[in-house]
């Protein structure tokens, strides 16, 4: 949600010291990334391990995605806190403005994205997420794509994309070039992640309505009287969403992992690992 407040300032003409107020609260939402850096890192990790031994080892991934998702919670204080700090520094006008510009953002993004194509969580282009689709922008989230945490979006390797990135050239298909995947192999995938797509179709949705019902509530909030983001939940839902999004992306990687062979495999892992540090490089 704060990503969301964030990514919409470029809307807003600050003062000098408005803006020398929010550098300082982008500063200290990027701090939260760091929070969660160890735990992200140890899952790719295991993830990567797994991939090698051809069975994801899933006590180690599941007590991961624990921990990535305490050091998620543990960074709540620190967001609503510099929430609060934002509501201080912007005047009504513009605390009205910069609400509206995030809620159009929200339309536009639930249109051609969430709406429409809701593959591996609805977040088909280029792996962003709400209130990522600008660079830079969010608490804590300076990379594109990334979430609380760093990693809900897409599956480890930037494989974000669902059946379709096998036939229209996304990264999946990149992917599937570099493993020298089989046509009977990208088959075997394509059919394996629809269904799942499938499977997974009006729980997303309902998580998508509650989401846009939260984010309302807390809009509502901010351009009132008195805003207290502890009371409004900011954060509240963010730890759930790292645990689903870091699920989703290991059984989509199981997807992969199932049809490939001892050298694919391996071919798999590095790529894994090379696409984390190369996240954690940026």
């Amino acid at each position: 949600m704060a990503a969301m407040f964030m990514a919409s300032l470029d809307s807003l003409v600050l003062k000098p010291e408005q803006k020398t107020a929010v550098d300082g609260i982008e500063a200290d939402l990027l701090k939260t990334h760091e929070a969660a850096k160890a735990p992200r890192e140890k899952l790719e990790g295991d993830v990567a391990d797994g991939v090698l031994a051809g069975k994801i080892d899933h006590a180690k991934t599941d007590a991961d995605i624990r921990a990535l998702t305490a050091a998620v919670a543990g960074t709540q204080p620190s967001v609503q806190d510099a929430m609060n700090r934002l509501y201080k520094t912007l005047d009504v006008e513009q605390r009205k403005k910069l609400v509206e510009v995030m809620r159009e953002k929200g339309k536009e993004m639930h249109a051609h994205g969430f709406g429409e194509h809701e593959h591996e969580g609805g977040h088909e282009h280029e792996g962003k997420g709400p209130g990522h689709e600008h660079e830079g922008k969010g608490p804590g989230h300076e990379h594109e794509g990334k979430g609380p945490g760093g990693m809900e979006h897409g599956g480890p390797g930037g494989m974000e994309h669902g059946p379709g990135g096998m036939e229209h050239g996304g990264p999946l298909m990149q992917l599937g070039d570099a493993l020298g995947l089989t046509a009977e192999q990208k088959e075997k995938i394509h059919v394996k992640l629809e269904a799942q797509m499938k499977a997974r179709h009006t729980a997303m949705k309902d998580k998508m309505a509650a989401a846009e019902k939260h984010m309302a509530a807390i809009g509502d909030a901010f351009v009132s009287d008195k805003f207290d983001a502890k009371k409004a939940g900011v954060g509240t839902q963010a730890p759930e969403m790292v645990k689903a999004m870091a699920n989703m992306r290991i059984e989509f990687v199981e997807t992969i992992l199932a049809v490939l062979t001892p050298e694919q495999r391996a071919k798999f892992a590095a790529h894994v690992r090379e696409h984390a540090a190369e996240e954690e490089a940026e």
